[in-house]
């Protein structure tokens, strides 16, 4: 198999004309910290849930909560 030629740069470094294959592309700084986020993020995607679903689902787990006294302190159940 014939090889790439090599030229010398003026540091004195050897380099063939084309770059490796095998080198990725560098990714910018934002990209390498959210990359593990992003490949979930385009890989499981849901259709959203019909209202009517959400809205039962919103009452049924309102409904399971425990029941309030009217002596207690309603806001402290807000916070």
């Amino acid at each position: 198999m014939p090889q790439l030629p090599l030229q010398v740069k003026q540091d004195g470094l050897c380099d063939t004309d084309t770059p490796s294959p095998t080198k990725k592309a560098k990714l910018t700084a934002m990209k390498e910290i959210f990359q593990d986020e992003d490949d979930v993020m385009g890989t499981h995607v849901e259709r959203p849930l019909p209202v009517r679903l959400r809205i039962q689902q919103e009452i049924l787990k309102f409904k399971c909560m425990p029941k309030l006294k009217s002596t207690d302190d309603v806001i402290a159940f807000w916070q």
